[in-house]
């Protein structure tokens, strides 16, 4: 359950923007877009709103980035380079980028976060709170020997420290050689962390399960109808292009004549 994301110094932000799902003291909303935790009152979503080019976009990018890093920088040694730092301000090149995301498993807070510099990992911590704030790990530099660990991590993952390159995040290392709770959060990233942009679409597996489930072909008809209630039916009309031309590919759509 995600309850907040802050990143600074990526792409067009370069002071700190924060993403809270934690509900305001305003009773506006409160019965149907909010819901009671252990740890505070949350909302069941949010808008972000601007202007085009404002970087609306920007805040997910910065998700998804933390995301790949969390799930691929152990065995992915360039994902790092994906980290776009603020472009209009001289000292932004200089300056630490900054990711951090607030999230509950099992009525447990986590607060986990890293910064980036120069292509390596600058700072990374874990905190975890169940009725106190408590420290799980806290790396200072890009170096492995900065990471300390606290309680019963430091007895479990001591001896893969080594294993943690400058430019790769400990949580990854630590799942990959199967320490529990670096395994739980990489989980959660994975499976709960879900992302859904223009990025992300696959067009050949929709067109794939149009064409083989008639219950999928109704239920998208039925979505398109909502959307615009003259919609009768589409068709998926196969042909052959080549690859450069594959965005003029086009579904008919069949609509509805009315007589006046």
């Amino acid at each position: 359950m995600l309850i907040g994301f802050s990143c600074k110094n990526y792409s067009s932000y370069y002071e700190q923007a924060t993403l809270s799902m934690i509900s305001s003291t305003k009773g506006e909303f409160k019965d149907f877009n909010t819901f009671t935790t252990s740890f505070d009152r949350l909302l069941k979503s949010v808008l972000i709103y601007g202007a085009n080019g404002s970087g609306k976009s920007n805040i997910v990018d910065a998700i998804s980035f933390m995301k790949n890093m969390v799930n691929l920088s152990f065995t992915n040694e360039d994902i790092i380079a994906e980290c776009e730092k603020f472009k209009f301000n001289i000292n932004a090149e200089e300056e630490a980028s900054m990711f951090e995301i607030l999230f509950v498993i099992d009525d447990t807070l986590y607060e986990y976060g890293f910064e980036v510099m120069k292509k390596v990992i600058h700072k990374e911590w874990l905190y975890k709170k169940v009725k106190r704030r408590s420290p799980v790990f806290i790396r200072e530099n890009s170096d492995y020997s900065s990471i300390n660990l606290k309680g019963e991590l430091k007895k479990e993952a001591e001896i893969i420290k080594s294993h943690t390159r400058e430019n790769a995040l400990f949580i990854s290392t630590a799942a990959m050689f199967n320490i529990k709770i670096a395994k739980k959060i990489k989980e959660w990233f994975e499976n709960s962390l879900c992302i859904i942009s223009s990025n992300y679409s696959s067009p050949g597996r929709t067109v794939e399960y149009l064409e083989t489930d008639d219950e999928k072909k109704a239920e998208v008809l039925s979505f398109l109808r909502k959307a615009d209630f003259n919609i009768e039916d589409f068709i998926l009309d196969a042909q052959e292009e080549e690859l450069e031309h594959i965005d003029n590919l086009q579904i008919k759509i069949i609509r509805r004549k009315f007589l006046k």
